[in-house]
């Protein structure tokens, strides 16, 4: 049973990936979901626009009656995300990859590699591109069938 489930965002369509599943696995267990953004600006611009961002995505899941809180926080991503799940005591991290591989990946490490291998969490990685896999693919259903009924 998951208690808590974090999930970090980072303004990316790709990283919303992790929404559909973690809400799913949130409503079938009664888990609460933390939010996260990391930011690599300390100007209160970012930190403003990045909390008004996560505040909109958590005003979405509380209407489906979840309990959700937000935060940003500063510094580097992996490491931040790991002590946030450390500090909420999430047991389940819910979050995307982009999907880089090969030599883009050797480069510019993995975020969710580093989670992975350092987290001694359960993490979730669900996989770009799936059907339902984004929050307005979500959305865009909910409305057909709506729409059909």
């Amino acid at each position: 049973m998951f208690s808590k489930i974090l999930v970090p965002l980072d303004g990316t369509s790709e990283a919303m990936v992790a929404l559909t599943p973690a809400q799913t696995v949130a409503t079938a267990t009664g888990a609460a979901i933390c939010l996260l953004t990391i930011i690599d600006d300390a100007s209160s611009d970012d930190r403003a626009r990045a909390t008004a961002d996560l505040e909109a995505v958590a005003v979405d899941l509380r209407s489906h009656g979840l309990v959700v809180d937000a935060s940003v926080r500063q510094g580097d991503p992996a490491a931040e995300i790991i002590l946030a799940a450390t500090k909420a005591q999430a047991d389940l991290i819910a979050m995307a990859t982009h999907g880089r591989g090969g030599p883009a990946r050797a480069l510019l490490g993995s975020v969710a590699d580093a989670v992975v291998r350092n987290a001694h969490r359960s993490v979730l990685l669900p996989r770009r591109g799936a059907r339902g896999d984004s929050r307005e693919a979500h959305a865009a259903d909910r409305d057909t069938v709506r729409a059909g009924s």
